[in-house]
C-alpha cells in the first residue's frame, strides 16, 4: 500500500460522518472541489494583510477609491494594511452602499457649485479672492459678534 492510500484511509477513520459523506460526493464528482479560498480557511493558515495597492489590484479598483471609501483595515507597525476577506464583505455590505450614496451626493454637489461658479463668477481673480475672504469672518468681527451666523 502506498503512503497517500494509507494516508487517505486514516483521514478518512479519523474524520466523522459527515466530512466522510463531503469526501466521498467529491471523490464520485457530485461535488466540485473545495475552492482555494475554502482549502485556506480549512487549513487554518492566516489570511494575508495586504497593502491598499494590493487590494486595489486584486479588485480592479484605484487606491484612491477604496481609500475615500473607508475600507476597514488594521494598524501594523505604524502602516494601514488589509485583509481582502473583511475588504470584500465591507464593500457588499449596507455600510459601503450608503457612504458611496453620500460621496455621489456630495461629488453632485460640489459639480453643481462649480458650475454656477463659472456661469456667475467673479471677472477676476483678485475679485473671487475678495469674495471669498468676505465669507470667512476675521478675529475682531467673531469677538464682536458681527458677521456669526445666525
Amino acid at each position: 500500500m502506498s503512503d497517500l492510500t494509507g494516508e487517505l484511509l486514516a483521514a478518512v477513520v479519523a474524520a466523522p460522518d459527515a466530512r466522510k459523506r463531503e469526501a466521498l460526493k467529491v471523490l464520485r464528482g457530485e461535488l466540485p472541489p473545495a475552492d482555494a479560498e475554502t482549502l485556506r480557511r480549512c487549513s487554518g493558515q492566516a489570511e494575508p494583510y495586504l497593502t491598499l495597492r494590493e487590494v486595489g489590484r486584486r479588485l480592479g479598483v484605484s487606491p484612491c477609491s477604496l481609500w475615500r471609501w473607508g475600507v476597514p483595515g488594521h494598524e501594523l507597525g505604524g502602516r494601514r494594511r488589509f485583509r481582502m476577506s473583511e475588504v470584500e464583505a465591507y464593500l457588499a455590505g449596507e455600510e459601503f452602499k450608503q457612504r458611496a450614496s453620500n460621496l455621489k451626493e456630495d461629488r453632485r454637489d460640489a459639480s453643481l457649485l462649480r458650475t454656477e461658479a463659472t456661469a456667475s463668477g467673479p471677472a477676476s481673480p483678485e475679485a473671487g479672492y475678495a469674495a471669498a475672504t468676505r465669507l470667512v469672518p476675521d478675529r475682531k468681527e467673531v469677538k464682536a459678534g458681527i458677521g456669526q451666523r445666525a
